[in-house]
């Protein structure tokens, strides 16, 4: 995953408002605001897998608000829930309850991810973590990709042979288990991205090698990683 920053410069009517104790999800007057500047934010990414949930610029998604809120009214420019396939997700799902509209929390995420993987994973790695004494919020906190220090090769490799994302080779074991069940939870690697990764990465790669220059507009961590790769086998 790369570093998103989620500063929030489009939905600042939301930043302000009194929100909601419980969540309501399309129910709260604001969500559409959040979503769609959370989308923006993300470049229209899944903040986790890093696959395309929205083909619209910047811009476009830019001029769906007016004055600090999302606008019902321009019809012309609207987007429509059809054209998203991505969830309203709670990184941290302990804080959905407590701290149900908490910007720092909140990401949008491929709904097959979120729903297949993620709400289904996360319980499961809580138990893992009270059973192996590890911290479990800090713990998640070490692949969090709006963090100030998040660095996208801190903790991570990707073996090209696979396309998927692994552990650095050179952390300690208890760390790197950590990160691969973190891996596992954000559904970084399951097989249905996985194979979507293959198609693309190779595809883009192919055509580096004939000389040509593509550009990536998905998975772009996942490439960078790649072109690493490829690079330091031109320069041997």
């Amino acid at each position: 995953m790369r570093k998103i920053n989620k500063i929030n410069t489009l939905a600042t009517v939301f930043a302000t408002a009194i929100q909601p104790q419980k969540y309501n999800s399309t129910n709260f007057e604001f969500y559409y605001d959040v979503y769609f500047s959370l989308l923006y934010c993300q470049e229209g990414l899944c903040a986790y897998t890093e696959k395309r949930l929205l083909f619209k610029t910047q811009e476009e998604i830019e001029q769906v608000f007016e004055n600090g809120e999302y606008s019902y009214k321009i019809e012309d420019k609207k987007i429509k829930f059809t054209e998203v396939f991505g969830d309203l997700e709670h990184f941290n799902q302990t804080l959905k309850e407590t701290q149900p509209w908490a910007w720092d929390n909140l990401f949008v995420v491929y709904s097959a991810v979120n729903q297949n993987i993620k709400r289904i994973e996360e319980p499961k790695f809580r138990k893992k973590c009270l059973k192996e004494k590890w911290n479990f919020t800090e713990t998640m906190l070490l692949l969090k990709p709006d963090l100030h220090d998040y660095q996208w090769d801190k903790y991570l490799e990707y073996n090209s042979a696979d396309h998927i994302f692994v552990a650095k080779i050179d952390l300690e074991e208890d760390l790197a288990e950590k990160i691969e069940s973190v891996l596992k939870v954000l559904g970084i690697n399951c097989e249905p991205i996985r194979q979507e990764r293959i198609a693309k990465i190779e595809t883009w790669l192919s055509l580096i090698k004939k000389g040509e220059n593509p550009v990536p507009n998905e998975f772009p961590t996942a490439f960078e990683f790649c072109l690493q790769i490829l690079n330091k086998k031109s320069n041997s």
